[in-house]
């Protein structure tokens, strides 16, 4: 099962960027706002799956959630993301200007992984603070 969001862009679900109470009360008072819930069949896993796919995973359990990535992917028509988790957090730690929180705009990164310049760093909580 997966859910994809529809209306219009003013309001997205997602809480990276917004605590989860006001994102909720936002979501509730928007007239305009509607999902699609698509509910995919049972699948279960078996020996040719684990023996076609064996490079996706040294585990059973990583070849099983590998393939039940690429089919919420692929029916649900959402982007590959490999960002791992640990990323995520830091990013929305600093969007919802968490104590603490390191800007992500900050960090050493590769050339090929680097964020276009944006006006980011005018929100980070160092600069609210210095002010």
């Amino acid at each position: 099962m997966f859910i994809k969001y529809a209306g219009t862009s003013s309001l997205s679900p997602a809480y990276d960027s917004i605590e989860w109470l006001p994102l909720f009360i936002l979501t509730l008072s928007w007239a305009g706002f509607s999902a699609e819930i698509t509910v995919l069949p049972d699948f279960t896993p078996n020996e040719y799956l684990f023996e076609k796919h064996k490079d996706k995973g040294s585990e059973r359990w990583e070849v099983f959630a590998w393939a039940i990535r690429d089919v919420l992917m692929k029916h649900g028509g959402f982007k590959d993301c490999s960002q791992p988790l640990s990323e995520k957090f830091r990013y929305e730690q600093f969007m919802q200007s968490k104590k603490g929180a390191v800007n992500p705009h900050k960090l050493s990164v590769s050339v090929e992984a680097q964020a276009p310049e944006t006006d980011m760093e005018l929100f980070s909580p160092e600069k609210r603070e210095k002010e």
